[in-house]
């Protein structure tokens, strides 16, 4: 279950990041996990309980890219509720190991 809110997580906030036409025209990467394109895979790293703003347990996520050689540690991103084009103030999550009860 945690890797699939993780997983989420990471495309949710890296969808508006790295689209830059519209949908319609957006194709398939050509290699799986290659967030900028370049042809190389890339790794992304969930920080659910990073503090953010001030907000502790906001979460980030920080995409370390690939390159002929490997991952490149110098070139990585941090993307959090503070990165520019992510929607929402940085906020703490709420997590549950149960799911909610249906509304009644």
């Amino acid at each position: 279950m945690r890797t699939r809110v993780l997983a989420a997580v990471v495309a949710g906030a890296l969808a508006p990041l790295t689209l830059t036409v519209p949908a319609a025209h957006a194709t398939a990467a050509a290699v799986p996990y290659d967030f900028n394109g370049d042809g190389r895979a890339d790794l992304a790293i969930g920080a659910p309980d990073a503090t953010v703003g001030g907000q502790s347990k906001a979460g980030a996520v920080s995409v370390v890219y690939g390159s002929s050689t490997g991952l490149r540690t110098a070139t990585r991103t941090l993307i959090t509720q503070n990165t520019a084009g992510v929607p929402a103030p940085p906020r703490r999550a709420t997590r549950s190991a149960a799911p909610s009860p249906p509304p009644t």
